[in-house]
């Protein structure tokens, strides 16, 4: 997991514990991937990339928030750049209980632990929320 991931996770967290309903950061591609796991599952109402004379200047996320509660205050970073954690299919197995999710990068893509259940493949933790 690089600098440039941490950075968008902790945005997206500070951008919850202070209850703002969106932010703007700077365009990275490699965001999309992890912007869309988030729709998918939930978590992010909605995200537009931001175009300034034909460009691409950054990207608006906009928060999915219940009962005044943001579902991204509670996202918890597992790997960083010096500490990466790896989780084979069983291992994924055992967190079918739990009501977490679990974001995983796979060669397959980014995926949640539900996704990576249905095709039995394991990868490298990245978030849980």
């Amino acid at each position: 997991m690089s600098i440039t991931f941490l950075y968008l996770f902790l945005v997206l967290k500070n951008t919850a514990l202070l209850k703002k309903e969106s932010v703007v950061i700077k365009y990275n591609p490699f965001f999309l991937p992890f912007l869309e796991s988030f729709y998918k599952e939930g978590l992010l109402l909605s995200y537009k990339v931001i175009y300034k004379h034909n460009l691409i200047v950054g990207i608006r996320i906009y928060l999915r928030f219940l009962y005044n509660k943001f579902n991204l205050s509670n996202l918890k970073i597992i790997s960083t750049p010096s500490n990466k954690k790896y989780l084979k299919y069983k291992d994924i197995c055992k967190f079918f209980s739990i009501k977490s999710i679990l974001f995983l990068s796979t060669t397959r893509g980014i995926l949640t632990n539900f996704e990576c259940q249905k095709q039995l493949i394991g990868g490298k933790l990245y978030y849980i929320c």
